[in-house]
């Protein structure tokens, strides 16, 4: 029998092994080891059991996608997006990177179709065509139809139908021989002043014929007094007066200027030199039936 040395005896000892491999292949990660105690060890000298490591090389990216946006139509197709980003990971955290670093993989889908439900039908309207008159007043119109699914249908509300047609004026029309606008309006505005002019004239005679006491000497016997026509046109200025003869020039330019002429014909205005003048042919017609 002899004598041996087997050591020092370990008792109430914390125990390790050796790390292992880092938990990550790119980037960081985290490696862990094993931790024992070999008889009775306290809690607070334990020793850590992970760390963070990193691996040889770095992560590339990796994409990152967001929620669905609501559809863009709330019948019929639509379209729905969301955003995709390119993120990578460092010991900062998660962080947005140039799409570069996520080319080897596979970019999401950042649009795509929806549907909710089937459209009711409804107008739908074209554009507005051209003025029918180059000008003066005109109608432009355009084409409307009830659609549903992009087929003609009869469901639509007739009350909800917009209008076909519109009234339009490109211009005012100009006289090609005076340059003056002329249109109805300007017409009945100056028949309408005439009208006043010939009445302001008979009351006028009037007057003159009752007052004509004012003309008259204190001594000179009674006697109605009789204004010539150069005291009365001095009296009576800015009037339009009937002409005695038709000044009416016949052929080439006898012409009539204004649109509606036959309503200076029916109104018995021809016997005004103005009238003769701008509705030369249709008076020269009414005064040949007279004759």
């Amino acid at each position: 029998e002899g004598f041996c040395h087997a050591g020092p005896c370990v008792a109430n000892t914390w125990l390790v092994s050796q790390w292992d491999v880092c938990s990550a292949q790119c980037g960081s990660g985290l490696v862990h080891r094993r931790v024992t105690c070999i008889g009775d060890c306290t809690e607070n000298t334990r020793p850590h059991a992970k760390e963070d490591c990193h691996a040889p090389k770095p992560c590339k990216g990796e994409w990152l996608t967001g929620r669905w946006t609501v559809c863009s139509h709330s019948c019929g197709d639509g379209m729905q997006s969301r955003k995709v980003v390119c993120t990578i990971t460092t010991e900062k955290g998660t962080q947005t990177a140039p799409e570069l670093n996520c080319l080897d993989r596979r970019k999401p889908k950042v649009e795509r179709g929806c549907n909710i439900q089937k459209c009711s039908a409804s107008w739908f309207t074209a554009s507005w065509s051209k003025c029918s008159q180059q000008c003066g007043e005109g109608e432009k119109t355009r084409e409307v139809v009830c659609l549903q699914n992009y087929r003609r249908s009869e469901e639509c509300m007739r009350g909800d139908m917009p209008e076909r047609s519109q009234s339009c004026e490109e211009q005012r029309c100009v006289d090609r021989d005076t340059g003056d606008t002329s249109d109805e309006e300007e017409l009945d505005e100056y028949d309408s002043n005439v009208d006043e002019d010939i009445v302001g004239e008979e009351e006028g005679e009037e007057d003159y014929e009752k007052d004509d006491s004012l003309y008259r000497e204190d001594t000179a016997p009674a006697k109605p007094s009789i204004l010539t026509t150069t005291e009365t046109s001095s009296v009576i200025s800015n009037e339009i007066v009937p002409e005695k003869h038709w000044k009416m020039v016949k052929g080439d330019g006898c012409k009539d200027k204004f649109k509606n002429c036959n309503v200076v014909v029916q109104s018995r205005l021809c016997k005004y030199s103005f009238y003769q003048t701008n509705c030369c042919r249709s008076c020269v017609g009414l005064n040949q039936s007279y004759n």
